[in-house]
């Protein structure tokens, strides 16, 4: 299918040995800059080092371009600038875009659940921090917004863009009703990365709808 399909994303942890695909951007789960911190979150050994050899490995062979994706949360989310300076200069990716935790009902994630407090304080440091990183922030000030909890509240599945016209299908190929991450997401808490790039276009101006469309043309034609 890569090689049919123009731009392709390849959305994954990263532990296994990564392929190389025409027309595709690999983007990389990645929630801290250090092993200690992401294999925490991910409660799981091991896992960073795996993904740092994986990508070390696909990247030497010449074209591989990568986009890093961190979720953040209650547990990492003050490390946001610290994986910036990482990723940004440790030769492994062409750029970052983050997402902050949507709660699951039933999924045992309330130690992760970050706080309005917490989520008004992501906004400002990720504005800040466009600034310091302007090309490897994959994310347009109008993204970030969305990000925040007085955009997020009014969220509901009839007027979000990604429940309305993205289908989302499991392993076995049943669709996953709502959006991809299912009808048990708190929506008034959304911060998916695709909610970012979608939700809000009927809402804002020109401009901000063709930055937007822009950077999301930067992630899948890097090359």
């Amino acid at each position: 299918m890569a090689g049919i399909i123009p731009f392709n994303w390849v959305v994954t942890s990263g532990t296994t040995p990564l392929r190389r695909l025409p027309n595709t951007t690999h983007v990389i789960s990645i929630d801290g800059a250090t092993g200690e911190i992401h294999d925490s979150v991910r409660r799981m050994k091991g896992l960073y080092a795996r993904i740092l050899k994986h990508l070390a490995t696909a990247r030497s062979g010449g074209d591989f371009p990568t986009i890093i994706h961190t979720t953040l949360n209650a547990q990492n989310y003050t490390g946001l600038e610290a994986i910036l300076a990482t990723w940004s200069s440790n030769g492994l990716a062409d750029g970052i875009m983050i997402s902050t935790l949507t709660p699951i009902r039933d999924a045992g994630d309330e130690s992760y659940r970050l706080s309005r407090e917490q989520r008004v304080w992501i906004v400002s440091d990720l504005l800040r921090l466009k600034s310091h990183y302007p090309n490897f922030l994959c994310m347009t000030e109008a993204m970030i917004r969305r990000l925040h909890p007085d955009h997020t509240e009014r969220f509901q599945p009839a007027l979000c863009d990604t429940a309305r016209w993205i289908e989302s299908y499991d392993a076995a190929g049943k669709r996953v009703p709502q959006c991809v991450l299912s009808d048990k997401a708190d929506c008034k808490e959304c911060g998916c990365i695709i909610t970012t790039l979608s939700d809000g276009t009927k809402r804002s101006s020109i401009g901000s709808m063709l930055e937007t469309a822009g950077t999301m043309m930067k992630t899948l034609t890097l090359r």
